[in-house]
């Protein structure tokens, strides 16, 4: 029985023979991306992100329709890219709540799901630093 996996590198291969061909900046993007969500289904993130970032940049100041998987997209890249990286692209995306209203609904999510990624390290932090002083 063939994997999943080994379908997944074969369709990754011809998609990545197929981008030069294309021409057309929005195509060579969604192919981008679409490669980068087939990265992300194998495990590997930062080969996902790189990819998401090299599509998005096609279009970056294009107007665009909204699709959910950039919600996961923006995850992907907040996760594996600088700080500074990932800020740009969420301002980016922010900035295109006039392209469609469900951008902002995304936006919010994201803001929603950092703040909690941010009590949590505080929470862990807090408890290491209560661990740590009841071993003294």
């Amino acid at each position: 029985m063939v994997s999943l996996i080994w379908f997944d590198a074969v369709a990754i291969t011809l998609l990545v023979k197929h981008i030069v061909r294309l021409e057309e900046p929005r195509a060579k993007s969604s192919m981008l991306l679409h490669i980068g969500m087939l990265y992300l289904e194998l495990g590997e993130e930062q080969e996902a992100s790189r990819l998401f970032l090299k599509g998005l940049t096609i279009v970056d100041t294009m107007e665009l329709e909204y699709a959910p998987q950039f919600l996961t997209i923006l995850q992907v890249i907040q996760r594996q890219e600088t700080p500074m990286g990932a800020d740009y692209w969420i301002q980016n995306f922010t900035d295109r709540v006039v392209d469609h209203p469900k951008f902002k609904r995304m936006i919010t999510g994201l803001e929603l799901q950092r703040e909690g990624n941010n009590k949590r390290e505080r929470h862990v932090r807090y408890l290491t630093i209560l661990e740590l002083l009841e071993t003294e």
